[in-house]
């Protein structure tokens, strides 16, 4: 053409070629129908073709660089192949039907309001979107060929015959209308896919791969296929979801939308994490399944689902909006995260993909819980479970292990194989749990039980973890369960087998009646105590032990048949403990507080000590006891024990410090210690100690049998009471003490000591009953009371002292030394005879008159605090005595030394009391005080002394008393009595003081010098005086009427005014009248002075009477008085008188 050119028709025009140069051609009527057989091509801008509502068919093709083919309401047909790079394709209201291939790389193309009709398979090559009002197949497949290839479909697009097909490619889809699949396929392969009003596919398939697609309104797939592999799922607005079959996506993207699955057929599964980050956001799956494979993130918005299956796997993380289950599943793998937002389960099952690792912020509660030979870890202490119906795990690898956070399970948990966790939750089982097998650790948690624990088989682990009962209990177990802590609550623990041991780790506390622990015929170990106000546990054969505290208030503890283990403190202050065949073991060291008696047949101490902490923590023992170890020790303090068995001491230590010990068998002790202080010691049939150390300090012993003791030491004890038993010391190493008053008072009892020592510190009374010794030491301090009964004692010691009272009974000593332990007070009905007497520095006073002490053997007072004090008994000494220091007294008593006395010290009283004594008595330094005392000679004696002896009287009995020394001077207070020839008292050169005079009518008195002295009123009737020098004293009256009177060189000294009367001549060196009178009695009396007399003293006289007096040297008178009344006087060598009187009357007077 040359020029623009107009063509009009009424039928169809068909050129071959059309050549536009550089005008234009215009259909001009809606009937002009062009058909053009050839290419045509438009390569100049002026090029237009404007067919207006006319139809165009090109045949072979369109190819457009520059120029314009524009249609408003015609049909454009390009046939085979369009080629736009410039120009314009402008079609508006109409058709643009198209076969073979579209390619669009420049130039525009304009489809307004216009369809877009398929005459053949097409593939469309674009460089930028076409918007379509509609698109028609035809039974024919579009292919949009580059991802620039984008389509935009403004209407509804149906699918309907097979070979109708929408391949989009990697080229951008957009369909405004709904698009209906019943055949054929549309697919994408890159794109983004875009359906505003949704989507209906009940035939063919959709083939949406790696793509994004966009869908609104709703997803109905009822048939046919969908293949969404690699895709999106995005939600323009709010979309219903429908299918058949399981929908697998990439990924979802709700925007700002909802997505719901209608039907319980219509799962979908998610490949990538699933982002809902926006409040309006909603994924509601009602009883469809969804499957999140990458898991989800959710921060807002909603997630739910009412019967199907909810499937996140990998991760999912809820840190905002809200996840409802109600009645289906959720089944998680990989990690599970909500920290915030709501999760909300009802009647819901959680069924694990693969391990899960759940963290929650909140209680999560499922109906069922499906492990799936998976791992279910709950990872904080926030992260809680409850689980409303049974749980098995029966496969190795599968395990929940649920940390510190909280389970909860309303059924029945059984544990068949695999692992049951907790390190730090509560664990609720209100059905209870079985194993038969797996691995059960729940540690540093609280365990919830209700109904029954079985475990047959299997291992469980308990660290540090508390049970609590739910209801009733009762626990089945192949192994030890070992626990923190139990709470009963108000309910009853059962341990249903022997097996089914139990170990408490904390204190248990029992506080209401209904709390029972039933334990049977398994063991119970609380490690660290118990503490009962109400409740009860109860045993029937196994062993309950209790560590570090016990304490019982109220309640009871039964125990039968089994063993009682117990360590560290158990306090009884209310409440039952019943222990029936039952052995009492000790854990560790045991301290025992009870208000009642414990009776058991056996204890085991273990190498541990038992201490009963009050008086009322008795404890009866009805079997043997062995101490063997060292570290075994059973202290009773203030408590009572009783033995039923023989105690045996080996090692370790028995001690008691204020209680009663009751030994029914007796007691033996081959080593350790035995203390048992303040207490009393009730024993029967033997004590038998052969090593070991013994402390009874303040300690009483009480007989229930006849007993023997025999010991390697010393035992002392408070007190003894016989009862109506014997003790038998069995040895002579067995000794024993006494501290308090020793009472016997029935025929029966006996104290046997044998050749052991006896020492009762505080004395005996003895009414009835036996003390015997064979050979020991009897030792009786403070006071002693025989009133009837017997002590009798053989070759051995007889230590006393304080007071000894005999009113009564038998006192038998044989071969015996009474040994003094303090100052003796003795006072007996009869004679005590001694062997030896030892007074160990104290001092014996005999009580009274009947207190008579005989000593067989030598007597020695050596110490200030020795003393004997005789008083009025008698005291017999048949060897020699010897005082060095002390004192030695009687006062109204007879005393008897039968070999004598020695004082080199001390002090000798022996005062108004009858002195026998025989051999000697020396005395060299020391105090004697005789006065009042006669002194009677056993036999001749010799007597020694540094001093004057004065006595009462003296008895010579047919024996002479020869005094020793100058120093051994004599003074007799009564008159001497000489009337047996034998009788003799020899002074030699002592003085001699004779206080009232002499009798003597046979015997000799004697002395080579000194003063021999006689005072008072003097008989001499036969006998001799013999005194060879010194000076013999006299005063009173003296009378010779028969006997020998021998003075040589003799002082005739006067003591007092004298009467002298004698029978024969009184021949004197010298006179000595001491201002004195001598008055010469009788005409007998005759007088001779050999050497000068002077009288010089106003009292001094010398009356002759009738006797004759002779003065053979001068008689000097200056005072006093000579006279004669008859006699004569004869003064050899003058008189000198220069004062004085002298007077002789009927007298002769010679002087020379």
């Amino acid at each position: 053409m040359q020029t623009n050119t107009s063509l009009t028709s009424d039928s169809k025009i068909s050129i071959n070629s059309l050549e536009l140069n550089q005008s234009s051609l215009t259909l001009g009527t809606a009937d002009t129908e062009l058909e053009i057989q050839g290419l045509l091509q438009l390569d100049d801008p002026n090029q237009k073709l404007i067919i207006g509502g006319a139809n165009l068919d090109l045949k072979n093709g369109v190819s457009i660089s520059a120029g314009e083919i524009s249609s408003t309401g015609g049909t454009v047909s390009i046939e085979k192949s369009v080629n736009l790079s410039g120009g314009t394709i402008s079609i508006t209201s109409g058709t643009l039907a198209l076969g073979g291939e579209f390619s669009k790389t420049g130039g525009n193309l304009s489809l307004v309001d216009s369809t877009l009709t398929l005459l053949s398979d097409l593939q469309w090559n674009s460089d930028s979107l076409q918007e379509l009002s509609s698109l028609e197949l035809n039974d024919k497949a579009l292919i949009l060929k580059d991802q620039a290839s984008d389509l935009k479909i403004n209407s509804a697009l149906t699918l309907d015959h097979p070979d109708e097909k929408l391949f989009s490619g990697p080229a951008d889809l957009e369909i405004s209308g709904l698009v209906s699949i019943s055949a054929g396929e549309l697919s994408s392969s890159g794109g983004e896919v875009r359906f505003e009003k949704g989507l209906n596919l009940n035939g063919g398939k959709l083939n949406i791969l790696n793509s994004i697609m966009q869908v609104g309104l709703h997803f109905r797939k009822t048939s046919g296929t969908a293949l969404l592999n690699g895709s999106t799922f995005k939600l323009l607005s709010d979309v219903f979801l429908t299918s058949d079959s399981l929908l697998s996506f990439d990924s979802l993207e709700l925007v700002q939308s909802s997505l719901t699955l209608e039907t319980a057929d219509s799962d979908i599964e998610i490949q990538a994490i699933l982002v809902m980050d926006e409040p309006n956001q909603k994924l509601i799956t009602g009883d469809a399944d969804l499957g999140l494979r990458n898991g989800a993130n959710v921060t807002a918005g909603e997630m739910t689902s009412t019967g199907g299956t909810v499937s996140l796997s990998n991760s999912a993380t809820l840190t905002g909006g809200k996840i409802s289950i109600s009645s289906g599943i959720l089944a998680l793998g990989g990690e599970f995260t909500k920290n915030s937002g709501n999760l909300y389960i009802n009647d819901a099952t959680l069924s694990l993909l693969s391990d899960l690792q759940w963290t929650s912020d909140s209680l999560l509660e499922f109906s069922h819980l499906e492990l799936n030979d998976k791992v279910l870890s709950l990872e904080d202490p926030f992260s809680d479970l409850k689980i409303n119906n049974d749980l098995t795990i029966d496969h190795t690898n599968e395990k929940l292990i649920s940390g510190a956070a909280d389970l909860e399970f309303s059924g029945r948990v059984i544990l068949n194989a695999g692992e049951f966790s907790s390190s730090g939750g509560e664990l609720r089982f209100e059905k209870g749990i079985n194993q038969d097998g797996g691995k059960l650790d729940i540690s540093n948690s609280k365990l919830k039980i209700g109904s029954q624990f079985t475990k047959t088989s299997g291992s469980a682990l308990f660290n540090e973890t508390s049970l609590e009962l739910r209801n009733d209990v009762s626990l089945n177990s192949d192994s030890l369960i070992s626990i923190k802590s139990l709470a009963l609550d108000q309910f009853i623990l059962t341990l249903g087998s022997a097996d089914s041991d139990l170990e408490i780790q904390d204190e248990l506390l029992l506080d209401n009646s209904t709390q029972k622990l039933i334990t049977g015929d398994a063991d119970l170990d609380l490690k660290n105590g118990l503490s009962i106000s109400e409740g009860e546990i109860s045993s029937t054969a196994g062993t309950v032990s209790i560590g570090n505290s016990t304490n019982l208030s109220g309640g009871e503890i039964s125990i039968t048949s089994g063993t009682f283990a117990l360590g560290g403190e158990f306090s009884k202050n209310g409440g039952n403990l019943l222990l029936e065949d039952t052995t009492l073991s000790l854990l560790s060291d045991l301290i025992w507080v009870s208000d009642s008696i414990l009776e058991i047949p056996t204890l085991e101490l273990n190498d541990l000590s038992l201490t009963l902490d009050n008086e009322t923590s008795d404890i009866k023992i009805n079997s043997t006891l062995t101490l063997d170890q060292s570290t075994e020790k059973l202290i009773s303090g203030s408590a009572d024990l009783e033995f039923s068995g023989l105690v045996s001491v080996n090692a370790g230590e028995l001690s008691s410090s204020a209680g009663k010990l009751h030994f029914e068998q007796g007691l033996s002790q081959s080593g350790g210690a035995l203390d048992i202080s303040n207490s009393t010691l009730k024993l029967g049939v033997q004590f038998n100690k052969t090593s070991g150390s013994v402390q009874l300090d303040e300690t009483g012993l009480e007989l229930i049998s006849d007993v023997t003791l025999i010991s390697d030491s010393l035992l002392s004890f408070l007190n003894l009471k016989l009862k109506e038993s014997s003790l038998t010391l069995g040895s002579e190493d067995s000794d024993l003490e006494i501290q308090d008053l020793l009472l016997l008072d029935h025929s029966s009892q006996k104290l046997i000591t044998g050749d052991a020592d006896l020492d009762l510190k505080n004395g005996i009374s003895i009414s009835a009953g036996e003390i015997s010794s064979t050979g020991g030491s009897v030792s009786i301090s403070n006071s002693t009371s025989l009133k009837g009964g017997a002590i009798s004692i053989s070759s051995g010691t007889f230590a006393l002292g304080g007071e000894f009272t005999k009113s009564g009974g038998n006192l038998d000593l044989n071969d015996v030394t009474l040994s003094l332990l303090s100052d003796l007070q003795w006072s007996s009905d009869s004679l005590l005879d001694i062997s030896f007497l030892a007074l160990n520095d104290k001092a014996l006073i005999l009580g009274d008159q009947f207190s008579d002490l005989k000593i067989v053997n030598p007597l020695s007072l050596d110490h200030p605090n020795e003393k004997l004090i005789s008083g009025d008994a008698d005291l017999e000494i048949s060897a020699s005595v010897t005082i060095g220091d002390g004192e030695l007294s009687s006062n109204g008593g007879e005393v008897i030394f039968e070999e004598g006395i020695h004082l080199d010290g001390g002090k000798l009283e022996i005062l108004n009391s009858i002195l026998k004594v025989g051999v000697h008595f020396n005395k060299t330094v020391g105090t004697v005080l005789l006065n009042g005392t006669t002194l009677g000679l056993l036999s001749d004696l010799s007597i020694t002394s540094d001093s004057l002896l004065s006595i009462g009287s003296l008895e010579l009995n047919e024996s002479s008393l020869t005094l020793e020394s100058d120093d051994t001077d004599l003074a007799i207070e009564q008159l001497l009595l000489l009337d047996d020839p034998n009788q003799k008292l020899i002074s030699g050169t002592a003085d001699v003081d004779l206080n009232k005079g002499v009798d003597i009518s046979a015997g000799e008195i004697s002395s080579a010098s000194g003063t021999f002295s006689i005072n008072g009123s003097s008989k001499f009737s036969g006998g001799m005086i013999s005194l060879a020098s010194g000076t013999f004293a006299l005063g009173g009256d003296f009378t010779k009427n028969g006997g020998t009177l021998f003075l040589e060189d003799i002082t005739f000294a006067l003591l007092s005014d004298l009467q002298w009367t004698c029978n024969s001549l009184l021949e004197i060196n010298q006179l000595e009248l001491n201002n004195l009178a001598l008055t010469l009695g009788s005409e007998s009396s005759d007088l001779k002075v050999n050497n000068p007399l002077i009288l010089d003293q106003i009292n001094e006289k010398l009356i002759s009477g009738a006797a004759d007096l002779e003065l053979n040297e001068l008689l000097s008178i200056s005072n006093g008085e000579l006279s004669s009344s008859g006699g004569e006087i004869r003064l050899n060598n003058g008189l000198d008188i220069s004062g004085g009187k002298v007077e002789f009357l009927n007298s002769s007077l010679l002087i020379g």
